[in-house]
């Protein structure tokens, strides 16, 4: 998961930085911020084991 962490806070920051200077490249970063978020939902998320 923590490429997922990585690749959701790059397209976070430019989502916000390109909003509306670049559409496609904002359409893009909501795209995987999308596939993200629903690969995150679909996993099986456990918790950490006890020690």
């Amino acid at each position: 998961m923590r490429r997922g962490g990585w690749a959701l806070s790059i397209a976070l920051m430019e989502l916000a930085r390109y909003r509306d200077t670049n559409p496609v490249t904002a359409r893009i970063a909501a795209h995987v911020i999308a596939e993200i978020l629903t690969d995150h939902s679909r996993a099986r998320v456990r918790p950490p084991s006890s020690p």
